[in-house]
């Protein structure tokens, strides 16, 4: 038995084939993470530019400098209007505002709702922010 053992006649053909699976299996594994790494870091960085597309969506409204297209679209039954959409990284992101008075009257407030979509048919917002501005009729009085 121990001279089975310790014989030199090298590898035999199922020894190789066995290796071989082996080896392929691990590969594969690690190529499924690094696919589905790459994916999450592609969504990250939609969810990224879209959050800085918001906030300066979001300046330009408080700014009243918002370039509106005229469109609008109701959205989980509030009406936004659509901003001109913003091209980056060869990406289009659709952003639509909603200006409602939701605060006390005492507030005088706006509550702005920013939502940014990647794609203008999806129902579902990439990113969304919130944010306040001084109603008009406090600037008037």
């Amino acid at each position: 038995m121990m001279k089975n053992v310790f014989n030199n006649k090298g590898l035999t053909l199922i020894e190789l084939l066995a290796s071989i699976v082996i080896l392929s299996i691990v590969i594969v594994s690690f190529l499924h993470f690094f696919s589905q790494a790459m994916l999450f870091t592609g969504k990250a960085e939609d969810r990224m530019t879209s959050i800085n597309i918001a906030e300066k969506v979001l300046q330009s409204v408080k700014n009243d400098t918002a370039n509106y297209t005229g469109e609008k679209q109701v959205i989980n039954g509030k009406e936004y209007e659509e901003v001109k959409p913003i091209i980056i990284n060869k990406k289009t992101y659709y952003p639509y505002v909603n200006l409602s008075k939701e605060t006390p009257e005492s507030l005088q407030l706006n509550v702005v709702h920013v939502l940014i979509f990647a794609n203008k048919n999806n129902k579902s917002a990439v990113s969304e922010l919130y944010s306040y501005i001084k109603s008009e009729e406090q600037n008037d009085k």
